[in-house]
């Protein structure tokens, strides 16, 4: 049990049930830095409600969000699954170009996360952070339908899609803390 609620410290996919008195149990803060960041906890929910799941789920922000989440991960999913066979259809047949090409959206999605991580946390300003990949994304799908004809743009299209797609979608997990508290901000999954 001791070994499970160390890892569970230190695993941010364990949910907070798994690890109580995390703050009280904290042995590598000091004293002052406990306080602070109880203090810091307690400021950042003034303004979120801890609302019942039937008020949550009849928000409209949260509709909206759940919306913009689901157009996003189906262009993820469009990406992730057909993007060898997009560039195959663009006229590209050997098979280790095909590797190839489909590898360089994916270095530029690692850029682009670090960039748009670093920026938003040194700015504080995420919803800009979001959305502006968002609408990279967007303009790179339609780019790389309409100018399929000519595989580097297409591969721009596709590359534009992919960084943007991938870069918004954990900046965009900071959103319902915002705003909600308690169940209303827990992760969907367990």
């Amino acid at each position: 049990m001791a070994a499970a609620r160390r890892h569970s410290v230190d695993h941010p996919c364990v949910s907070e049930a798994g690890r109580p008195h995390l703050r009280a149990e904290a042995k590598w803060l000091t004293q002052d830095e406990r306080d602070l960041f109880a203090r810091n906890i307690a400021a950042d929910n003034v303004e979120k409600e801890d609302l019942p799941i039937g008020k949550i789920l009849s928000s409209g922000k949260v509709w909206l969000m759940s919306l913009i989440y689901f157009s996003f991960v189906m262009g993820l999913y469009g990406v992730s699954f057909w993007l060898p066979t997009i560039i195959k259809s663009m006229g590209v047949k050997d098979a280790l170009h095909v590797g190839l090409l489909s590898a360089i959206p994916y270095g530029a999605v690692v850029i682009g996360m670090l960039w748009a991580a670093r920026s938003a946390d040194r700015s504080g300003k995420r919803r800009w952070h979001i959305a502006i990949p968002a609408v990279i994304g967007a303009i790179g799908l339609v780019m790389s339908v309409l100018l399929a004809g000519n595989t580097t743009l297409a591969m721009l299209g596709l590359t534009l899609a992919t960084m943007g797609i991938f870069t918004m979608l954990p900046l965009f997990w900071s959103l319902p803390t915002a705003f909600l508290a308690g169940t209303g901000a827990a992760p969907v999954s367990r």
